[in-house]
């Protein structure tokens, strides 16, 4: 009872007009019934002198006032009610400072049973555990969002004294787990039969006081846009952590360590995360959208999700149907991940490294990835391809949009049926990559490198083929390349590379299991050296 007086009273305090207009009618339509009601009653009779007239208007004006103690009644009941229910938010502000207080002093202690329970006592004040598990926008925030344009920081003086708590309490949790995880960290280094019995597990944990803190993080109540809290997480040793479905849209999280955890389906809408090391992490459909992850690992991580799992030397990382989108990940590590239908669309790619990674029907849609890796990766059906809008002519081309993976090294991958249409091709080195059905339609393809490639099926129409190299390649089919190398060169016989092996989904068909398939593939497969031809130019 007392927390919903002390609700209603915020509500009212919030929105002083509605009070006031509400009081405002009241007094007036009291005044006219006061005033005009006597008249109008009393016009409806016929009097035999003024005298009669008068009484029966005064008789009337008695009821009516009778009758106007009812609504004064009613407003001293509300105003009572007001200042019962402001004294009970008053209250309830205080009950809720001095938990915050106990639970912030419960995190400074050197007891990790108290810290836990100063966790315990902030994530109450908080409001607890979301019952649902993804927040409305389905977790994974659009490019554009309804108050993209503004800076929430700036409603801090329009708060509510709870909206304020609450952010102060969640502000310390996190806290809590960058301490907590880093002091975890120097204890294992300084104790050495700990540090002897994580190396013979593979395992080096952190406190479960931080695993406590990210979990209420993890868990913590969908937030509007407008009260979203960034957290700040950066530089924290993370190893093994469960947060799948966190919000932590525009988080810090740069340099921390997130290795083998689970964020499948997290929300890291225009986070920070320059330098954090993501490998063995499950991030199956989590969102990267506008986030800056420049320099930051998604490689192969040791085997840390689970002691039930068996130990392999490593694991590769989960971002199938990952988005990706407007990002800038500029030399990040993608070696061996899992990127399965990822959208990776309009992200600045720039010294990249997806060796071996699985990219089944990924999109790099207007991406920008000079100078990236892709080599022995499986891309069978990835989309390269510049980003048309369509018009009443015909596809328009934005030059700013157009996709340039110039002096990207694509050899021995595997992406037949992929799609490298109307983009920069400079320089890349696609030797020996199983390019059948592949499209380079209206591509910029001078000095590239297609030597013992297989190009059975692909089209070359409208593209610049200036410099090509086409030595040993498989040309069967292929329609586009000038008359010097139109003939079929179907005869030659072409060994599969090492990731073609695995099919269109870039998965090992014959092995199963949760340990089995994340193992990183290995180089092998022989390579037949093949005469080097001349070089294929055009004038």
């Amino acid at each position: 009872m007392t927390n919903w007086l002390a609700g209603a009273e915020a509500y009212l305090h919030s929105r002083p007009n509605i009070a006031i207009a509400a009081v405002a009618a009241v007094v007036l339509l009291a005044l006219i019934a006061w005033i005009w009601g006597p008249a109008l009653l009393t016009s409806r009779h016929k009097y035999e002198s003024r005298r009669e007239r008068v009484e029966d208007a005064d008789r009337y004006r008695r009821n009516i006032g009778q009758l106007l103690t009812i609504p004064i009644l009613l407003l001293a009941i509300l105003y009572t009610l007001h200042q019962v229910a402001g004294a009970a938010r008053r209250s309830v502000e205080k009950s809720d400072e001095e938990r915050f207080s106990q639970g912030s002093q419960a995190l400074a202690s050197g007891n990790v049973s108290i810290r836990l329970g100063g966790i315990h006592a902030l994530a109450q004040l908080m409001g607890g555990d979301r019952p649902e598990a993804l927040c409305p926008d389905g977790n994974q925030r659009p490019l554009s969002s309804s108050g993209g344009g503004a800076d929430p920081d700036s409603a801090d003086a329009r708060r509510s004294p709870q909206d304020q708590l609450y952010r102060a309490a969640l502000q310390a949790i996190a806290a809590q787990a960058v301490t907590s995880s880093r002091l975890a960290r120097l204890g294992s280094e300084g104790d050495a039969a700990r540090q002897a019995l994580e190396a013979a597990s593979h395992e080096v944990p952190a406190g479960a006081d931080t695993y406590a803190a990210l979990s209420v993080i993890a868990r913590r109540k969908c937030e509007p846009y407008s009260q979203e809290v960034p957290l700040d997480l950066s530089h924290g040793y993370f190893r093994g952590a469960s947060m799948a479905h966190a919000q932590l849209i525009r988080s810090d999280l740069r340099g921390s360590d997130f290795s083998a955890s689970e964020l499948a389906l997290a929300n890291l809408y225009q986070a920070s995360l320059d330098g954090a090391d993501f490998g063995g992490a499950n991030l199956t459909r989590a969102s990267f959208a506008n986030a800056s992850m420049t320099d930051a690992n998604f490689g192969p991580g040791e085997n840390l999700a689970s002691p039930a799992l068996p130990r392999l030397p490593h694991l590769r990382t989960q971002l199938g149907r990952a988005q990706i989108v407007t990002a800038n990940a500029q030399g990040a590590d993608f070696r061996c991940a899992m990127m399965n239908e990822a959208r990776l669309d309009d992200s600045q790619l720039g010294g990249a490294d997806f060796e071996h990674a699985a990219l089944s029907r990924a999109t790099f849609l207007s991406a920008k990835g000079v100078g990236a890796r892709f080599n022995a990766a499986c891309g069978p059906r990835a989309n390269f391809s510049s980003a048309t809008f369509a018009s009443v002519a015909a596809p328009i081309q934005v030059e700013g949009r157009k996709s340039d993976f110039s002096g990207a090294d694509f050899s021995d991958g595997f992406f037949r049926s992929a799609r490298f249409d109307r983009i920069r091709l400079q320089g890349a080195i696609f030797v020996r990559a199983d390019l059948a059905n592949a499209t380079f339609e209206n591509s910029d393809l001078t000095n590239a490198d297609f030597r013992g490639a297989n190009l059975t099926g692909a089209k070359f129409d409208g593209a610049n083929l200036i410099g090509v190299k086409l030595g040993g390649a498989t040309v069967c089919n292929v329609s586009g390349l000038p008359d010097v190398v139109v003939s079929p060169r179907c005869e030659l016989r072409f060994m599969p590379v090492e990731a073609g092996r695995f099919g269109d989904d870039c998965l090992p068909t014959a092995r199963t299991g949760i340990g089995v398939d994340q193992q990183c593939p290995y180089d092998g497969g022989e390579v037949v050296e093949m005469a080097e031809p001349p070089v294929l130019s055009q004038q």
